[in-house]
């Protein structure tokens, strides 16, 4: 223990500067979130895919249809609506998530702003729990149409006349991009640009997916899955180097870093599992009820395993910021000693029988 009056002294490896300079390894760090301009120039190469994609389908092989307009899609989709009580637990239960997460962000804000300018790389911890809210507001949305929807509007007919369920592609196109982003930049603290590549082939391999569902060539068909596996190992790969570089940058006296790589290394094997899925159901392996219950576990209980990981990385991170003011600011433990006021002695009384006096 620290002689009285002496300073408090850490051992070697804690850096003051760590705190109060933002630097990658340090607890709070300035993340390198994606600017508006980003997000949309995102979103416009992911609407050109898809205008592209869809002009190639009705080019070679006739028009998209409607679910509705096919009478077999119709009676698929008839045998299936009355099947919705998933969707209807699923709406409770992420509502129930998202008041909370909700609620927590405004509470940990709201006793965070007094010092928001005063420690540096605090206001980064909140965008997490933002992205957060965005997901889980989008799949909500996603199970109230199946839960109330009546006719499918929301799915399209594949060329083999059955329901191309759409919605679900389209939240993955919403929500799968923000997931990258919680794990790219918020969690490993990579760059946009690091993101964006992976970010970008994901979505095209999503919108390779859902259009192979339209092509009625086999051959085709077949060489266009495979070209959204081989992108997936690619966007894949760039995820794990993602993990690997933020290990090497990171100081081992950080915590929480296995949370961090967690969270990147659990959405390639998540992603890997839809993909599964996705070939069971060309081959027929599962019929679409199936293939539409497998993707709704897998987007609840993906979005669930977030909020958990980014629950402990705000501990951890909390508690290294804690952790680095202590050891990094000098101040001196005094011995302080109980004693009995004469005055009081005898009553009975013990809150009045004791003072803290300075040694």
């Amino acid at each position: 223990l620290p002689q009285t009056g002496g300073p408090f002294r850490c051992r070697a490896g804690y850096d003051r500067s760590r705190v109060m300079s933002g630097m990658s390894n340090g607890t709070l760090v300035h993340q390198a979130m994606p600017k508006g301009k980003d997000a949309l120039r995102w979103a416009l190469i992911t609407g050109a895919t898809v205008m592209i994609m869809i002009f190639m389908i009705v080019l070679c092989f006739g028009s998209i249809r409607g679910c509705h307009k096919v009478q077999s899609c119709v009676v698929a989709f008839e045998a299936e609506s009355v099947k919705t009580q998933l969707n209807g637990y699923a709406i409770v239960g992420l509502s129930t998530a998202f008041v909370l997460e909700l609620v927590s962000l405004h509470f940990s804000y709201e006793s965070a702003r007094p010092v928001l300018g005063l420690v540096n790389g605090l206001d980064n911890t909140f965008m997490p729990p933002v992205l957060l809210c965005v997901t889980l507001f989008v799949l909500i949305l996603e199970n109230l149409i199946f839960f109330f929807s009546s006719t499918p509007w929301f799915a399209n007919a594949s060329a083999a006349g059955l329901p191309v369920y759409t919605a679900i592609y389209v939240e993955w196109l919403i929500n799968v991009p923000i997931l990258l982003v919680l794990a790219g930049c918020c969690a490993l603290n990579r760059s946009t640009d690091e993101v964006a590549r992976p970010l970008l082939v994901t979505n095209i391999y999503i919108v390779f997916a859902w259009s192979a569902h339209f092509i009625s060539d086999s051959s085709l068909r077949w060489s266009l899955v495979f070209a959204t596996f081989f992108m997936y190992f690619c966007a894949s790969k760039d995820m794990i180097s993602w993990a690997q570089a933020y290990k090497n940058d990171t100081d081992p006296d950080v915590s929480g870093t296995h949370l961090r790589q967690a969270s990147t290394l659990g959405l390639v094997a998540f992603f890997g599992l839809y993909g599964l899925v996705y070939l069971s159901r060309l081959n027929n392996v599962i019929n679409d009820y199936e293939e539409r219950v497998w993707y709704l576990c897998m987007n609840i209980t993906t979005k669930l395993i977030m909020l958990m990981l980014f629950g402990g990385i705000r501990s951890s991170r909390y508690h290294d910021l804690i952790v680095n003011m202590l050891v990094n600011t000098h101040f001196s433990f005094r011995r302080q000693v109980a004693v009995m006021d004469p005055e009081h002695a005898g009553n009975g009384d013990e809150d009045l029988y004791k003072q803290l006096i300075e040694s």
